[in-house]
């Protein structure tokens, strides 16, 4: 088989383009200076890391064990004045449902409390498949508005296919409903 003359540009320009794309999907992820909305993500996830690297611990043989450590007050605060700005990245952490990632993002989630934390914990409540962190984010509605909090409880009590969690909804629902 030959190449035609006419062909071999079109095949050079789509090597070329092919050659450019991963540089210009790396040149995205970096922040511009004036997208701020990008900073602020990229702060969220370094007080986040900074957060989940203190649950790791390097023993004097090498070995590392890791144990959860709630963040520090600093991290709260920082997380805290940021606002509702953190709250897609959180929600992002939350969605992975992994180890300590997991109960980092509820904490601080926790930590801003009100109504802006009905909606990723109920999408959470949704799409989990771990009944026993189900658990966990159900509880952590009672820093939410009880009106809101009641509404996502009754959904859970309602729908999770989990005895376990749906008991535990009742019981939240018992709880703020005393509040």
């Amino acid at each position: 088989m030959t190449i035609k003359h006419q062909t071999l540009p079109s095949i050079l320009i789509v090597i070329f383009i092919c050659l450019l794309a991963p540089l210009e999907l790396r040149c995205q992820t970096e922040c511009r200076e004036s997208d701020s909305g990008c900073k602020v993500r990229q702060r969220v996830r370094e007080i986040f890391q900074e957060a989940l690297d203190q649950c790791v611990t390097q023993l004097p043989n090498g070995v590392k064990v890791s144990t959860f450590v709630p963040p520090s007050s600093q991290q709260v605060e920082q997380i805290k004045s940021i606002g509702d700005a953190a709250i897609p990245v959180l929600t992002e952490f939350l969605n992975a449902d992994q180890g300590f990632s997991f109960h980092l993002s509820l904490r601080f989630l926790g930590e801003l409390g009100g109504s802006r934390i009905v909606r990723p914990i109920a999408g959470y409540l949704k799409t989990s498949g771990n009944p026993l962190h189900r658990i966990i984010a159900l509880n952590w509605l009672n820093q939410a508005p009880v009106k809101d909090a009641l509404i996502v409880a009754r959904e859970t009590e309602q729908h999770d296919p989990d005895e376990r969690v749906r008991k535990a909804a009742r019981e939240l629902i018992s709880e703020l409903s005393k509040k």
